[in-house]
């Protein structure tokens, strides 16, 4: 019981602390104006391949939140029509977490290696958005 609890604690240490990482504005840039932000898409000339690399990169730092708030959304849209799409998100994540820590699996009375978690968690984040039909419309 007490190893039971100290997972818990653990666990609210680390999402408190991730929380407080994201809420803090030190790693975010502020939102642009999306007047700006639609009015840089015009055509310019460029000379070189060079110069357009430049553009490419001070436009995604420049308006770093902008994009996203865009991926985000589109995200979002995606999740509201295909709401089934969220329990396979889970279901990968938590895939990944397990194929990832460092606490050792048992299964049938053996230890799990790690290179098979990392093949059981690869395996689900492919065939169940496949099988599942999320895969289709993309």
């Amino acid at each position: 019981m007490v190893v039971r609890e100290e997972f818990w604690l653990r666990r609210k240490f680390e999402v408190t602390e991730f929380v407080a990482e994201v809420t803090s504005r030190n790693w975010r840039l502020p939102l642009r104006p999306w007047s700006e932000f639609v009015e840089r898409f015009t055509v310019p000339k460029f000379r070189s391949w060079g110069s357009v690399q430049h553009r490419v990169s001070h436009n995604f730092n420049y308006f770093q939140s902008n994009y996203l708030v865009l991926v985000g959304g589109g995200f979002l849209l995606f999740l509201i029509q295909r709401p089934w799409s969220l329990f396979e998100l889970l279901a990968v994540m938590v895939s990944w977490v397990r194929a990832t820590s460092t606490q050792p699996i048992m299964f049938g009375g053996r230890r799990v290696t790690r290179n098979e978690r990392f093949v059981v968690a690869a395996g689900i984040s492919i065939l169940l958005p496949a099988l599942t039909g999320v895969l289709l419309p993309l």
